[in-house]
């Protein structure tokens, strides 16, 4: 796509937002009604296949333009946005994961507007605040989901437990990330193994990212329940401690 094309596109959505919704939008909030015709309109656009590929009937436009076309219309009714904006997203999950079949046979009628698509992502506790998911998969060097990690918010200290495949605890996390001492605990609270981290010397905490963690065991654990233990001391420090 050329800058010219690019700035015609913006063009013809920023006539569009003038004439057609800006002088309908308080209207249409007091009212608390669905901007069907605004939608119709968005569908003769190509909106609802902005970043679906040409090959299946979208414009295939690159994120750059689509992020523009999307700021541009949040900047006059943001409501808007969200009719085609998670509608793209589960379209975008079709093309990069479904069969060929799929693709053909959804891809079209979402470019159209014919066939719409959501998303839902969510878990207890969370609504639809997805910073506030805690909740992390675990897989293995092959794929295969193998449990996963749930982390729990205390006034003191940091908690999450640890779930193999068939939704059964295997383990507790609790600990300090002040001290860098954490223990596993099984379903009596008794502790199983520890989680320690090595001090590397001062250049290379300083000046590298290259951490030294020691996991101690009390027993042998099972094959998969040894790699969500070994994710989870991974997971203290890359993902939920910067949460």
């Amino acid at each position: 796509m050329t800058s010219a094309d690019d700035s015609q596109i913006h063009d013809a959505i920023a006539k569009w937002l003038e004439r057609d919704v800006r002088p309908k939008v308080r209207e249409l909030e007091k009212k608390d009604e669905y901007p069907e015709a605004m939608v119709e309109q968005m569908k003769a656009f190509g909106l609802f296949g902005a970043t679906i590929p040409q090959e299946y009937g979208g414009l295939g436009l690159p994120a750059a333009t689509y992020a523009g076309i999307v700021a541009q219309i949040s900047e006059v009714w943001m409501s808007l946005t969200g009719i085609f904006n998670s509608h793209l997203i589960m379209a975008a999950a079709v093309a990069r994961f479904g069969t060929e079949a799929q693709k053909r046979e959804f891809l079209p009628k979402f470019a159209s507007g014919e066939v719409r698509g959501g998303l839902a992502l969510t878990e207890p506790d969370c609504g639809t605040d997805l910073q506030a998911i805690r909740t992390r998969a675990v897989r293995d060097g092959d794929g295969r989901e193998i449990g996963w990690l749930r982390r729990k918010l205390l006034t003191l200290g940091e908690s999450f437990d640890v779930f193999n495949a068939q939704g059964e605890q295997v383990a507790r996390v609790k600990g300090d990330f002040m001290g860098w001492n954490f223990r596993f605990l099984d379903a009596q609270e008794r502790e199983i193994g520890t989680i320690t981290k090595k001090w590397a010397g001062l250049g290379k905490e300083l000046f590298t990212s290259a951490d030294n963690y020691m996991i101690a065991l009390n027993s042998q654990p099972s094959p998969d329940n040894a790699r969500l233990l070994l994710a989870a001391g991974l997971a203290i420090d890359i993902v939920f401690k910067e949460k």
